[in-house]
């Protein structure tokens, strides 16, 4: 069908990681060690000066969902809500097609921060993108 256009999952990954550069590498570390496949799990942060926010993107790449808090080493103020974009599906080969081209979709929620704390959950085979803005 020549007439319909989809994105595949790869689509989304992409396009999140382009809209979601930031200007500054953050170190992101656990354990004091940067996040890089422990148990599955890898994690980046950026700073985007001209839209003044924090931008956090981790990857679950195991069976299992993962919950995770993370501590903001920020001199200023952060606001209490922040947005989550999350690319999500139970099968690691989930695609989409012209019959269901809305299977792996990246979908955006609110969530809320404590002082400097991000917690989420991460479900299984997942991308996240998360802004925080500072005040």
């Amino acid at each position: 069908d020549n007439l319909t256009v989809y994105g595949t999952p790869n689509y989304y990954v992409q396009k999140l990681f382009s809209n979601n550069r930031g200007t500054h590498v953050l170190s992101m570390l656990q354990e004091n060690q940067p996040l890089s496949g422990q148990q599955g799990f890898y994690g980046s942060a950026s700073l985007d000066k001209p839209s003044g926010e924090i931008i956090l993107k981790l990857v679950n790449t195991g069976g299992l969902a993962i919950d995770r808090t993370f501590t903001l080493q920020t001199l200023g103020r952060v606001v209490s809500g922040a947005s989550l974009t999350m690319l999500q599906h139970s099968s690691p080969n989930a695609t989409n097609t012209i019959d269901n081209p809305r299977t792996v979709v990246p979908v955006d929620r609110e969530i809320t921060l404590k002082g400097k704390k991000v917690t989420v959950s991460l479900p299984a085979y997942s991308f996240s993108v998360i802004r925080i803005k500072l005040k």
